[in-house]
């Protein structure tokens, strides 16, 4: 016979569910007690120095570096999303290893200094850290992305001139390195820039891909990215407002392969040439669909070629200033350059605003939109050597260009896309073969619209070229940057139910519609009257799926 309780259940089944909850309820103080631990763990600060001789992670909230750390070769050091990292003193973390630094876009990873105090002293050890110094030898790559590197002073306190003093933020040899989506702000060196990769060509992935470069200076060379017989891809950064009291305010390459593509450099300063970048000694260097404008150099304002080859393609190249000297857009010697469906227009210097040539030179220019024609050439010691085909002088119709030449406008948040009126449409060269064009303009839109590439840097995203048969949307916002109001103009091509998003840069919502499309066009202006000045980002939202953003400026 079965004994039952009261509500009809088996004692058997009453022992079974009451041994369930039990287990239960001690799963469940197990996992909260582990949440709980773990999260104090990782909340913890942490004090570090010596060495990593094995793989080893850093998941605590901050660690604490009191003394140098050297990641020997056999290890790896993981630090985990959301990490600080503050050094106590002068130190650096020297990797014979392997690192992965990988945070997110939501939360990064800090490299900081705990006490700022005689940073602006480069050549005192006083105020910044010692940098991420690689020296792997090693086939696996490290990674740095999503982080901040911030006051690294690459400078061993003495006097001469060491591999100490190159770097401040990152320095890189013999190494395979990628570092992506990272701010690298406010750092000095003695020496070369706040990346610099020396003696590294032998490496097969040397990456610098979407990172902010700005604010950092050198006494030397490339106060941004420097890079010394090595082969570096620098490819869709904003680096501007560097300085370098010689060369290269921007980027600096010597004996050197490197790709520059797809960049907007601006606002960078060198004392000497090469306002934004400086290729020299024996360099091969492919220059294409770059922003280089608003740089200012003694000479030289926006680059300086020297002793080199080099491929410039769909460059714009516009209002830098060579403040006593001559070639605002670009001074050249004793290298040969081929260059194609560029723009040279807005530079200033004493002599030669777009362009000086000096002996040695062999420059083919192709497809180009250049302000005052050959004609306008600086040419101290010589005649013009090379040739020129199918060239045009007028006036390229920016959307908003800065208002005048050097670093005291503003170049980077100024928009260097096409007005639908301009010659540089349609006028690059129709074989763009050879020239490694991106799939994608600066402004990461179609790069070649309607069969033919646009001369500069920017495609003209004329509405009227999208095919009725593409599935995409298309999204126009100006003008850009805006002030009282801004225009979006929607190509729709399947006449679907959109949603628009304004959000500024803490996330919060500014705008939000739902809209109905019957046409294939739409059309919507929004009043900014309200919003704050900065940066803003639309989104464009069907079916639950984002389709398209763009970010636009309020003054």
């Amino acid at each position: 016979m079965v004994k039952t309780t009261k509500n009809g259940e088996s004692l058997d089944e009453l022992t079974l569910n009451t041994r369930c909850k039990k287990y239960i309820m001690k799963q469940f103080i197990f996992i909260t007690c582990f949440i709980f631990f773990s999260l104090y763990s990782y909340s913890q600060t942490i004090y570090f120095s010596g060495s990593i001789n094995e793989d080893t992670t850093w998941a605590a909230d901050t660690v604490k570096v009191i003394g140098d750390v050297t990641i020997h070769s056999s290890a790896m050091l993981t630090i985990l999303p959301g990490t600080y990292i503050e050094f106590q003193g002068h130190f650096q973390i020297g990797i014979h290893g392997t690192i992965e630094a990988i945070g997110t876009e939501t939360d990064s990873i800090c490299f900081t200094i705990n006490d700022t105090t005689g940073f602006h002293e480069i050549d005192s050890i006083y105020g910044g850290w010692h940098g991420l110094r690689f020296s792997s030898w090693r086939v696996d790559t490290s990674l740095i992305s999503y982080c901040k590197l911030e006051y690294a002073k690459g400078t061993d306190g003495l006097p001469g001139y060491t591999q100490d003093d190159m770097g401040s933020a990152v320095y890189c040899t013999h190494s395979n390195l990628s570092i992506s989506h990272c701010v690298i702000e406010n750092n000095n060196s003695v020496a070369s820039g706040a990346v610099c990769f020396e003696n590294n060509s032998n490496s097969k992935y040397n990456l610098v891909s979407k990172n902010l470069i700005r604010l950092n200076k050198t006494h030397f060379y490339g106060a941004g990215v420097y890079s010394y017989v090595s082969s570096p891809q620098i490819i869709n950064n904003r680096i501007f407002q560097n300085y370098a009291e010689d060369m290269g305010g921007g980027i600096l390459c010597s004996g050197s392969t490197p790709l520059i593509s797809s960049n907007l450099i601006c606002n960078n300063k060198s004392g000497y040439s090469g306002g934004g970048i400086a290729i020299s000694w024996g360099s091969t260097a492919k220059v294409v669909n770059n922003l280089i404008c608003n740089n200012s150099g003694s000479s030289s304002g926006g680059l300086i070629i020297s002793s080199s080859d080099a491929l410039l393609a769909n460059n714009t190249i516009c209002n830098n200033l060579a403040y006593n000297g001559s070639g605002g857009g670009m001074g050249v010697s004793g290298s040969n350059i081929d260059v194609y469906n560029s723009i040279y227009w807005g530079n200033s210097a004493n002599m030669g605003q777009q362009i000086t040539i000096w002996s040695g030179c062999t420059i083919n220019f192709n497809n180009c939109n250049i302000e005052g024609d050959s004609s306008s050439f600086y040419l101290p010691q010589g005649p013009f050597i090379g040739s020129y085909n199918n060239n045009v002088n007028e006036n390229p119709n920016f959307v908003y260009p800065s208002a005048g030449s050097g670093i005291n406008y503003n170049g980077y948040n100024s928009d260097w896309s096409l007005l639908q009126n301009s010659i540089c449409i349609n006028s690059g060269s129709p074989d763009t073969s050879g020239l490694m064009l991106p799939e994608q303009d600066v402004y990461e839109n179609e790069r070649i619209v309607n069969s033919i590439v646009d001369i500069g840097a920017a495609e003209y995203q004329s509405l009227q070229r999208v095919k009725l048969n593409d599935e995409h949307f298309r999204l126009l916002v100006f003008p850009n940057p805006a002030n009282e109001s801004v225009n979006l103009s929607i190509a729709n091509m399947n006449r679907q139910e959109i949603q628009i998003i304004i959000t500024d840069l803490n996330g919060r919502n500014m705008f939000n519609e739902f809209i109905n499309c019957d046409n294939l066009f739409f059309n919507k202006n929004i009043d900014l009257s309200s919003y704050m000045p900065g940066v803003y980002c639309i989104t464009v939202i069907n079916k639950n799926k984002i389709i398209n953003t763009k970010t636009f400026i309020k003054r």
